[in-house]
């Protein structure tokens, strides 16, 4: 078929091809929040992470994280190599040229003659260069579907690494937090050792005065103990947790510098603001609509897979012959060098007949993929707005359990005193200083978990509603660091 007709022909062909076109997928997400306690406003997600977390000691150890932890540098690696996949799917869009030298030596050693003086040698040599190129015309759109779909995959990985970064600074927020509690609760512990303490030498001094007295004692001895048990819990745990987030900043186990009490630099109040926007800010989010738009062009190369395939080729040919040398007793001659260009162009088209049901089976795969694609879609948007409520949720209970927690430690310290007093006066035994301690030290240790568990909320729904710390260059001072 010649060239005039075919081309025509093509183009009749692509007006019938299927180009389907992404359109973004409907985002099941309610107008409101389902707590009436939201904040229906610009969310605070929108603001750098450190107007939330005003604590410089902290603010260091985000940017060590998010320049030496592991999983971030795998991530970024992932981001890395879907950025060159990108480049190669690009590249077969364009022309190829390739060169090809040959050359090539011929040597014979001829038949010896009657006389034993006499023989013959003869020598060739030559060289063929060639250029060759090639153009997929890509009139179905198999090869724009392919880089459309590796775009939308570096997109969902660089996604992915924003979702890994949110978890790492999220995951030394909490853990910072956590050590500040441990801080907290061995100053209680230790409050709580050196009261009890104090009550050795009174107990002791009265064993022969009452026939109580050594039972009091004795109390007083396993109250003393048990306070020195939980202050080395205490110290254990602090370690753990020092070592835990060591590991997150990318370093060997090791103390961690801290300042203040657990949550008391967190920002109190998170405006949530509206469901739709956090479809556009969640990490996790974004990855999953673009692997949806991935899909969605793979659907369309494997369509493409089905017609014809257009290329258009040419070559350049350059051919040398030197000739040959005959060399006889000492005489020589050489015939002249000969040389040869020639080039053409070509037009090929390929259309599938019988591919075993190859490209139909691949076809299906990929529109099942697609399918599969926007319920995991769905699926995560789903579980961003119920992270969110979970958070909000946790907000307004920590925020009520808190002032309940600090009125326990109120009550717990007056018992305390009242029954201090009433064993020194003689009007009740040694066992209701024990309770009151006991009580006192478990109100005490509550409050602190109240007060962990206000500022985890507060953490937490930063993260359930994509806060934007992992891109944001500024230090906890409220500017930038540079």
């Amino acid at each position: 078929m010649r060239a005039r007709t075919v081309i025509p022909a093509l183009v009749a062909l692509c007006a019938c091809a299927p180009a389907p076109r992404y359109q973004p997928p409907p985002q099941p997400v309610p107008a409101t929040w389902r707590d009436t306690t939201a904040v229906q406003v610009a969310s605070v997600a929108d603001a750098p992470w450190w107007r939330i977390y005003r604590d410089t000691t902290l603010a260091r150890l985000v940017r060590t994280a998010l320049a030496h932890n592991t999983d971030l540098g795998i991530a970024l690696e992932g981001v890395s190599a879907a950025r060159a996949m990108l480049a190669a799917a690009r590249g077969a869009q364009l022309p190829t040229l390739a060169a090809v030298d040959r050359g090539s030596a011929h040597i014979s050693q001829a038949a010896t003659g009657t006389s034993a003086a006499t023989s013959y040698t003869s020598t060739s040599k030559g060289y063929t260069a060639e250029l060759n190129a090639r153009w997929e015309l890509d009139i179905f759109g198999l090869l724009r579907n392919d880089a459309r779909s590796a775009a939308a995959t570096l997109q969902a990985t660089e996604e992915r690494r924003r979702g890994v970064a949110l978890l790492v600074v999220a995951g030394v927020a909490s853990a910072y937090v956590d050590l500040q509690a441990a801080d907290q609760d061995l100053e209680v512990a230790n409050r709580a050792l050196a009261a009890r303490r104090g009550y050795l030498d009174p107990t002791k001094r009265r064993l022969d005065s009452s026939a109580s007295a050594e039972l009091d004692y004795r109390q007083a001895q396993g109250l003393y103990e048990a306070a020195r048990e939980t202050a080395i819990d205490l110290q254990e745990g602090a370690a753990d947790a020092e070592n835990a987030l060591s590991v997150l900043l990318g370093r060997a186990p090791g103390p961690i510098p801290r300042t203040g009490a657990p949550g008391d630099q967190l920002l109190a109040a998170v405006p949530a603001g509206l469901p739709s926007a956090l479809v556009a800010r969640r990490p996790d989010v974004r990855a999953a609509e673009r692997d949806l738009a991935a899909a969605g062009a793979d659907v369309g190369a494997a369509r493409a897979q089905l017609l014809p395939q257009v290329d258009v080729g040419a070559g350049l040919w350059w051919t040398k012959t030197p000739g040959d040398s005959t060399v006889i007793q000492g005489f020589s001659m050489v015939t002249p060098t000969s040389t040869v260009t020639r080039w053409d162009v070509s037009l090929s088209v390929s259309q599938p007949l019988f591919m075993g049901g190859r490209l139909v089976a691949d076809l299906h795969g990929a529109e099942s993929r697609r399918r599969a694609a926007l319920l995991a879609y769905q699926g995560v948007v789903l579980g961003a707005l119920q992270d969110v409520e979970t958070q909000l949720a946790a907000m307004r209970f920590a925020g009520e359990r808190r002032p309940l927690a600090d009125s326990q430690v109120v009550y717990a310290a007056a018992a305390l005193e009242a029954a201090e007093a009433r064993y020194a006066a003689g009007a009740s035994p040694f066992l209701e200083v024990v309770d009151a301690q006991r009580t006192l030290l478990a109100a005490e240790l509550g409050a602190v978990a109240a007060r962990v568990r206000q500022a985890d909320a507060v953490i937490g729904l930063y993260e359930a509603l994509g806060g934007g710390w992992q891109d944001d260059s500024t230090d906890a001072t409220g500017g930038p660091t540079h």
